[in-house]
């Protein structure tokens, strides 16, 4: 556990300026720890200011390091590769999801041992677990992803609302791997004709997004602007069976599929051309199931639904659920001119925001950051 008098954590990434970690971390602990952002627009700069090595000449007091740091773009593939060199060395681990992602938003440096510059892996761990080259020291280096846990959270919770808390009260630091786990078997049963879902965006979000949503057991459409990119990402992880689909199939990939994760930093014009029977999906009369589910990585600027539509921070509004209307297909014609938002409130869809998105994130990065697990009201009912 993490002591507050001697341990320090951060988020390195260019830029970083505008972020709200710091406000989440202010809020699963108090303000227990410090909590810096160390914008930086070369990597190894930011990179040995968080390990604290004294070839670096900082502002902020010197060479003792950070005990974690959260870590975004541009810089997540270059962590990455970091601590994949430093596992090859024996003085490092990856686990199982961020190995298959092949980015890292966050690592630890386990106290007891020097720092290192260097930062590979040599196999892939299982979903779940940690794989630990041996050293005498122990491991140096850990990375995590926490944008694939917080996807498992943020599903999880739309199809069984508390299952957070609840798991956390009961599994501490292993709820992300419980939740993960009673999803997955229970998955085929909330879905009946078998759960679909697209991913738009194969960025590092994306990446995160699609290995979570496949681990869920969802069979798994991507979507990119570069087609290319998204059959890239297809031929990489060819264990997930990923269907690589073009950008012009954007409404009728939707329309057919449970789960959507968009992750563009952008809005395609063809949400407004989304109907409430897209919202509504396919066969819903014939395969019971809960409503679509949309999630999206952009909290400043939502695709899908204006800023104000956020919730209001109620601890049972966290997740905003659209409750279908009765009739609202037969009436949907008179419907169609409304915006996206009206459309998907209609067909009873779940949104799920970026900013929940985010604050799944926190909660299950700063548990591994800390060893301590946050406050998880304090953090859901967070203002950002």
């Amino acid at each position: 556990m993490a002591d507050s008098s001697t341990n320090r954590f951060g988020l390195i990434g260019n830029p970083v300026s505008g972020s709200k970690s710091p406000v989440l971390f202010k809020a699963a602990y108090g303000g227990k720890y410090p909590y810096d952002l160390i914008e930086e627009p070369d990597f190894e700069t930011a990179w040995h200011r968080f390990l604290g090595t004294e070839s670096v000449q900082t502002g902020d007091g010197g060479n003792s390091g950070y005990t974690a740091i959260n870590v975004t773009a541009p810089f997540k593939e270059m962590a990455f590769a970091k601590v994949l060199e430093a596992a090859r060395e024996g003085r490092g681990s990856i686990d199982g999801p961020c190995f298959k992602i092949g980015a890292t938003n966050l690592v630890v440096r386990r106290p007891g041992s020097e720092p290192v510059e260097t930062g590979e892996h040599e196999a892939s761990s299982p979903v779940g677990t940690e794989q630990r080259p041996g050293s005498e020291s122990g491991p140096v280096l850990e990375a995590h992803n926490s944008d694939f846990t917080g996807v498992v959270l943020s599903v999880a919770e739309a199809i069984f609302p508390g299952i957070t808390e609840e798991f956390y009260r009961e599994f501490g630091s292993r709820a992300p791997i419980k939740i993960h786990q009673f999803v997955r078997q229970q998955i085929d049963k909330v879905y009946p004709r078998g759960p679909q879902a697209l991913i738009v965006g194969c960025g590092g979000a994306g990446r995160a997004a699609a290995v979570a949503a496949a681990e869920l057991g969802f069979a798994t459409a991507l979507m990119n602007r570069t087609f290319e990119k998204a059959q890239a990402l297809a031929q990489e992880r060819p264990e997930y069976g990923f269907l690589p689909v073009p950008l012009n199939d954007f409404c009728g990939a939707l329309k057919e599929c449970d789960l959507i994760i968009y992750t563009l930093p952008m809005r395609l014009d063809d949400i407004d051309r989304l109907t409430v029977e897209d919202f509504a999906g396919e066969d819903r009369d014939t395969y019971r199931r809960p409503a679509k589910i949309i999630l999206e990585a952009n909290y400043k600027t939502p695709a899908f639904a204006p800023a104000s539509a956020a919730p209001a921070g109620a601890p049972d509004e966290h997740i905003p659920i659209f409750p279908a209307k009765k009739g609202h297909l037969a009436g949907a014609a008179a419907v169609q001119a409304g915006t996206a938002q009206e459309r998907m409130e209609t067909a009873g869809c779940k949104y799920v925001s970026g900013e929940r998105w985010l604050k799944a994130q926190a909660i299950t990065g700063y548990a591994l950051m800390t060893g301590q697990a946050p406050d998880i009201a304090a953090v859901f009912g967070a203002e950002l």
